[in-house]
C-alpha cells in the first residue's frame, strides 16, 4: 500500500512540474532539425539573424542608436519617429545577404517533419511587402512549410491600436512590428497563441538576440511549454561587430544622395497606411 502510495505521489509531482526553458549556442541552423518534430513550432527571427543588410547602416543597431542621438535634440516620440523613417529609407535602398546559405534545406526538413514553421518579423505591417521582397530575392518561403494558423491579422487596428501597433501573419510571416512599437516579443507570442486552439507542445526559437530568447523562455514556462532558444552565434557575432563610426560614413554617403522629396514620399506612405 505505501508503495502504491509512494507511486502515485511521485507521479504527480512528475505531471506537477514546470517544463524546462533552454538556450543553446548554434553555429549551424541545422541544429533545429535534432529537435523538432510534429506539433512544435519553430520561429526563425528575420532581422539581423536570417537576413543580414550588407551595409552597417541598416542593421537594427544603427535604428537604435540613431534614435539615441536624435533625442539630444528632439522629443522621445519625435526621435523615435525621425529615427525609424530614416531607417526605413535605407531599408529600401541597402542590399542584403542571407546568413546562412542552408537555410532552404533546413525549412525543407522541418516540412517533412510536419513540424510548424513561422518567420519572425521585427518590421511593422507597412513594410511586409519590402520585408517579402528581400526574402524572395533568396528563394526563401516560409509557406513550404506547416503553418500553425492562417495568415490574417493578429490584431487589427481599431480607434484603440494604430496601424503601428497591429500585428498580422503573412505567407507564415509574423510582423510584431517591434522595431516602430517597442512590442515585446512574448506579448506577441501571447497573443499569437491565444487565437489557437491547438498549442505546440514545444517551441524553438532561432535568434541572434539573447535576452529575447531568455524572455520569450519565461513566457513558455509560465505557458507550461517546453522551450528550445537557439541563440545563432554568426549572426549574433555580426551584430557584435557594429561599428558606430564607420556607419557614420556610411549615414553621411547615403544622405548626400538622398532628397527631401525621398522622405516626404516615405512619410506620407506611412501615414497613408495609419
Amino acid at each position: 500500500m505505501r508503495r502504491y502510495l509512494f507511486m502515485v505521489l511521485a507521479l504527480c509531482l512528475y505531471r506537477a512540474a514546470p517544463l524546462e526553458a533552454v538556450v543553446i549556442k548554434i553555429t549551424d541552423a541545422q541544429a533545429v532539425l535534432k529537435f523538432a518534430r510534429e506539433k512544435t513550432l519553430v520561429c526563425f527571427n528575420i532581422e539581423d539573424t536570417v537576413v543580414f543588410p550588407k551595409q552597417m547602416v541598416g542593421q537594427s543597431a544603427w535604428l537604435y542608436n540613431r534614435e539615441l542621438d536624435l533625442k539630444t535634440t528632439l522629443s522621445q516620440e519625435q526621435a523615435r519617429e525621425q529615427a525609424f523613417l530614416e531607417w526605413m529609407g535605407i531599408s529600401f535602398l541597402v542590399d542584403y545577404e542571407l546568413v546562412s546559405a542552408n537555410l532552404r534545406n533546413v525549412l525543407t526538413g522541418l516540412s517533412l517533419k510536419r513540424s510548424w514553421v513561422l518567420g519572425i518579423s521585427q518590421r511593422p505591417v507597412h513594410l511586409i511587402k519590402n520585408t517579402l521582397r528581400i526574402l524572395r530575392s533568396f528563394n526563401i518561403d516560409f509557406t513550404s512549410c506547416p503553418a500553425i494558423c492562417e495568415d490574417g491579422w493578429l490584431s487589427h487596428p481599431t480607434k484603440d491600436t494604430t496601424f503601428d501597433q497591429a500585428m498580422a501573419i503573412e505567407k507564415n510571416i509574423l510582423f510584431v512590428g517591434s522595431l516602430k512599437n517597442g512590442q515585446p516579443m512574448d506579448a506577441a507570442l501571447e497573443v499569437l497563441l491565444s487565437g489557437i486552439s491547438s498549442p505546440p507542445s514545444q517551441i524553438i526559437y532561432v535568434d541572434q538576440d539573447a535576452e529575447r530568447l531568455r524572455s520569450i523562455g519565461a513566457f513558455c514556462k509560465k505557458a507550461n511549454i517546453y522551450f528550445i532558444g537557439m541563440l545563432y552565434t554568426p549572426a549574433k557575432q555580426r551584430v557584435e561587430s557594429y561599428n558606430p563610426k564607420l556607419t557614420a560614413i556610411q549615414w553621411s554617403q547615403i544622405r548626400k544622395n538622398l532628397s527631401d522629396e525621398y522622405y516626404e514620399s516615405l512619410l506620407s506612405y506611412v501615414k497613408s497606411k495609419g
